[in-house]
């Protein structure tokens, strides 16, 4: 789960600057974000490793979704 979250969050981490695949790349990073929730929960209650893996999707998941918003708003207000 963690693997899967990281990979999501590093091509929402990318994809976070391009104006409109932006929109895309909150759903994904919100979809990492709970990915790597999940492999969290799980290498902190002993099932699997890799806590340290699913910490680091967190915070790059969390990273590209505020990434997301702040270009979001930037455009909106370089448009008004």
């Amino acid at each position: 789960m963690a693997v899967v979250g990281l990979v999501l969050g590093i091509f929402a981490l990318i994809s976070s600057w391009v104006p409109i695949v932006n929109n895309l790349s909150f759903i994904v990073g919100v979809l990492g974000l709970v990915f790597s929730i999940i492999g969290t929960v799980a290498a902190s209650r002993g099932k699997s490793t890799g806590k340290g893996l699913a910490v680091a999707a967190l915070i790059i998941n969390i990273i590209a979704c505020v990434i997301v918003l702040a270009t979001q708003s930037l455009f909106a207000a370089a448009l008004s």
